[in-house]
């Protein structure tokens, strides 16, 4: 083998060709370095997501609750009122009943009414036998006065009539009209 004492000159890449692997380089790591910038945005906007969707969980979970108690409330109420209104009874359709069913001849001292049962009893007195008959036949004609009864009847010391009819009325009586 032979030795050459001359060196021989390098053979050098061509400046373009330097510049192009510098360039290309650095692009590689500015990619880098943006697609780690990108994957650190992308996971702290996911946790970001995952908290909000939790806080919204909570929130509406929350809400649901307190709305779903106040609408169960508000039905229990009206069911309750319902109740009471469907047994209500109108007191005042009684009192217009026996206003126009009396004789005006006829006054009543005592009127006891039981709401349950539906039985009234009044106890008055008239001047005489002809108008308590009149006042009977008004209350006997009315569809709403069943089984009417009549007892103690006497005459007081004024001359007049003291009496007592018992009846029940018809449960229609006492609804809305």
């Amino acid at each position: 083998m032979v030795q050459e004492l001359i060196p021989k000159e390098k053979v050098k890449a061509s400046s373009i060709i330097n510049k192009l692997f510098l360039l290309s380089l650095i692009l590689l790591i500015i990619l880098g370095g943006i697609y780690a910038f990108l994957k650190y945005k992308n996971y702290s906007i996911q946790s970001k997501i995952k908290d909000a969707e939790n806080q919204i969980v909570k929130i509406s979970a929350g809400k649901d609750g307190e709305t779903e108690k106040y609408v169960f409330d508000a039905q229990k109420k009206i069911e309750d009122f319902l109740k009471v209104f469907e047994n209500h009874k109108i007191a005042s359709n009684f009192l217009a009943f026996i206003n126009e069913s009396s004789n005006k001849e006829v006054k009543f001292s005592e009127l006891n009414f039981n709401t349950k049962t539906n039985n009234v009893s009044l106890k008055g007195e008239t001047k005489n036998f002809d108008t308590l008959g009149k006042q009977i036949l008004n209350l006997k004609k009315s569809d709403l006065v069943k089984g009417l009864d009549i007892s103690n009847i006497s005459l007081n010391k004024e001359g007049k009539v003291d009496f007592a009819i018992i009846f029940s009325l018809d449960s229609k009586i006492f609804k809305s009209q």
